[in-house]
């Protein structure tokens, strides 16, 4: 860890007499092939200044998932969607990112080795209120645009864009496909604890084949399943929650296709260990 990077951590423990959570409304475009149906999620990121969680607000327990299924009596819930299914923890100590995936009862962890390399442009602009400067980075298979902002001193942003001088306010990719805006700084009372101990580490291969496994035997992946008037809900064994209309003549075939659609995800590069691991 270099000076620079310890002083502003340092400035960052003094910013943050309380822990703050940030909140970033994500536009992304699920299916590549459908440029036009763009979805929206809110994210979050809590820290105290020394590390970092970050999730979807949509990310709930199953039961929670299922009352409020049962109580709308209704299913326009976000599709199964592999880009909101984890949590995101970065320790700036010891400069460390990792992933956490729930699946069943098991708890997976994959360390992320790849640090994205900025390249900052002397260019200014206000996003969000904020003063911030441009970066541009080659990073997970896309080209990315970020806003940040030293009026923040934090070395953080939304999902796994970190390292910067400053927060992140805004970061696109070059195809607007997947893009983030800070819209919301809350107070609130602890990150999430460090579940290390309770956890499986596995390699990305890993976890991809297990995807596939998935969407390969749906029926023995299925937790609960809520009977509606025009369709039925699933929960999956890893949280997420599928829709199947009653007009599908065949449920488990629909049900494998939603798992199996994955074609624009927000690591483009991770596609090919995906595909390598359905065949």
């Amino acid at each position: 860890m270099n000076k620079f990077s310890i002083i502003l951590i340092f400035l960052s423990s003094l910013y943050f007499s309380q822990t703050k959570q940030f909140v970033y409304e994500y536009k992304y475009v699920p299916d590549s092939q459908k440029k036009d149906l763009i979805l929206t999620d809110y994210m979050q990121l809590d820290t105290d200044g020394n590390r970092s969680d970050y999730y979807s607000q949509s990310l709930k327990k199953t039961d929670s998932l299922i009352n409020i299924i049962e109580k709308l009596n209704r299913f326009d819930f976000p599709r199964y969607n592999p880009n909101l299914n984890y949590r995101i923890s970065k320790d700036y100590l010891l400069n460390e990112v990792a992933v956490h995936i729930k699946y069943g009862n098991i708890n997976f962890k994959i360390e992320e080795k790849d640090k994205p390399k900025w390249k900052i442009i002397n260019e200014k602009k206000t996003v969000s209120n904020y003063k911030c400067q441009k970066a541009t980075v080659k990073y997970l298979g896309r080209e990315w645009t970020a806003w940040f902002t030293n009026e923040i001193p934090l070395q953080d942003g939304p999902y796994k864009f970190n390292g910067l001088p400053g927060l992140v306010i805004q970061i696109n990719d070059s195809e607007n496909e997947h893009s983030f805006e800070l819209i919301e700084i809350k107070n609130i009372s602890k990150v999430k604890p460090n579940t290390t101990l309770q956890e499986k580490t596995i390699s990305w291969n890993q976890y991809y084949k297990l995807m596939a496994e998935t969407a390969q035997n749906v029926n023995n992946n299925i937790d609960k399943m809520v009977v509606l008037p025009n369709g039925y809900s699933f929960v999956l064994k890893d949280g997420n929650v599928m829709h199947v209309d009653k007009s599908k003549k065949n449920i488990e075939e629909a049900l494998s296709d939603e798992i199996m659609l994955i074609n624009n995800p927000i690591e483009r590069d991770k596609l090919k260990i995906y595909n390598q691991s359905v065949k």
